[in-house]
């Protein structure tokens, strides 16, 4: 089981990648 230290980095990413799929598809619901 990760930490939430250990989950961070990994919130973070999924954060960012959910804002460039909606910089990419604007559009998109």
């Amino acid at each position: 089981i990760l930490s939430d230290g250990e989950k961070q980095p990994f919130i973070e990413e999924a954060e960012r990648l959910r804002n460039a799929h909606k910089k990419q598809h604007p559009h998109y619901k």
